[in-house]
């Protein structure tokens, strides 16, 4: 059987990280764009400044815009590779080093791009036997279809 929360993610992964390798190599964002990355700060290898670990113990989210510095993305594997950024959290710059497991979403606003890694599959609960016996994701849609040929020109 295929994990395709697994496949996924690893996909959504590589893309993020290759979006901050352009990025680490230009040097900065282009002015309209910016990142936001949320990521689980008590995930393992995830090193930030003790002032943000205490007030945000579980997750937070980092705005790359103009004011960051140092970028870094590593290479090799996605199991332990990691990237590290300096910001500035109310004057006070701060590094961060952020393995790429940890990342839960990732967000270019301009663009309308959205990357979310909570590939949940539903819990057997959430499923109902098809016809095949298999189970199926249960449908949860109002059942209203919409005829298009009455919207076209005749």
């Amino acid at each position: 059987m295929f994990e395709y929360d697994k496949i996924m993610k690893l996909s959504v992964l590589e893309a993020i990280r290759e979006i901050l390798r352009i990025t680490a190599a230009g040097g900065l964002i282009p002015e309209e764009n910016q990142f936001y990355i949320s990521f689980a700060t008590d995930f393992p290898g995830v090193v930030i400044p003790n002032f943000l670990k205490e007030k945000y113990p579980k997750e937070m989210t980092i705005l790359l815009q103009n004011a960051f510095q140092n970028l870094t993305v590593e290479e090799g594997s996605l199991e332990n590779a990691k990237f590290s950024v300096d910001l500035k959290f109310s004057g006070v710059t701060g590094t961060l080093t952020i393995p790429f497991k940890a990342i839960k979403s990732f967000r270019d606003p301009l663009t309308y791009f959205f990357m979310s890694l909570d590939f949940t599959p539903p819990s057997d609960s959430q499923r109902t036997p098809d016809q095949t016996g298999n189970k199926a994701a249960e449908d949860k849609t109002d059942g209203v279809v919409i005829d298009f040929n009455s919207f076209k020109k005749k």
